[in-house]
Formats: structure tokens, C-alpha cells, sequence
């Protein structure tokens, strides 16, 4: 699985509905809930790609706090014009339909999108993490 059209697909399958939760959620407009969908899909992708967050905990489900607390919500803030606290609730709205769109693919899938990420991205220290979810 290449992240890239993971994201794609999940924007052209449910980013109207994600728009219109996050719109609802944090009080944006339409059209900026709009754009800020892929903005904060592309900062999952970056934060997958860099190579910080525990794998297993993806697998099992825990992972929004980690997608939310290692983006750049202050970048995402700066970009709409929007305070923090909305970016981060922004982002809380759409990590839950990234992870379920990661974890469709199943393990082969998420390992898929890992290693795309660390091959687009760098991500070194995912790969040491990598091997720490195959240790008993």
C-alpha cells in the first residue's frame, strides 16, 4: 500500500464527510474544513514518516494521541487562521478515519505504508521500532 493513495482515496471516499465533522467540531467554514482535511492527512504522513510513533499501538487502535501530538498543530493554525485548540480538535476529528483507512489494509497494509513513509521520508528510528514489534 503506497500512503499517497491511501490518502487520496480517503479524501476522494469520505473527505466531505470528514469536512463537514470537522466543520462542525471546530467551527470553520465549509470551504476551510475543506482544505484543511488534506492539510492534516498530509501532517499524519509526515509524522508516520518520521519515524516516532509505536507501531503496535497503531495496530491496536492508540495511535490518535500520538498522529495528534506529534503534528504541527501550530503550523496547521497559522495556515487557516485558527487557534491551536481547533487545529488539535481538527486533527482528534480526523485521525480516527486515517487509522481505521491504515488498519483496512491490515498488518500488511500499515507495515505497506510504514515503510513507503520511511522510504519517502527518511524515518530511521521507525525502523528500530519496527523491530521492537516483532520481540517477545
Amino acid at each position: 500500500m503506497d500512503l499517497n493513495n491511501l490518502i487520496q482515496g480517503l479524501i476522494s471516499d469520505k473527505g466531505s464527510d470528514i469536512a463537514s465533522s470537522v466543520c462542525a467540531q471546530i467551527g470553520i467554514s465549509p470551504e476551510t474544513a475543506q482544505s484543511f482535511v488534506p492539510a492534516a492527512l498530509a501532517q499524519f504522513q509526515q509524522v508516520l514518516s518520521g519515524g516516532q510513533l509505536d507501531i503496535s499501538s497503531l495496530l491496536g487502535g492508540g495511535g490518535i494521541s500520538q498522529l495528534v501530538d506529534q503534528a504541527d498543530t501550530a503550523g496547521l493554525a497559522s495556515q487557516f487562521n485558527i487557534d491551536e485548540s481547533q487545529a488539535t480538535e481538527g486533527l482528534q476529528a480526523i485521525a480516527p478515519k486515517f487509522l481505521e483507512a491504515i488498519q483496512a489494509e491490515g498488518a500488511d497494509g500499515l507495515l505497506g505504508a510504514v515503510t513507503g513513509a520511511v522510504s519517502e521520508g527518511g524515518g530511521g528510528g521507525l525502523l528500530s521500532k519496527l523491530g521492537g514489534l516483532f520481540k517477545r
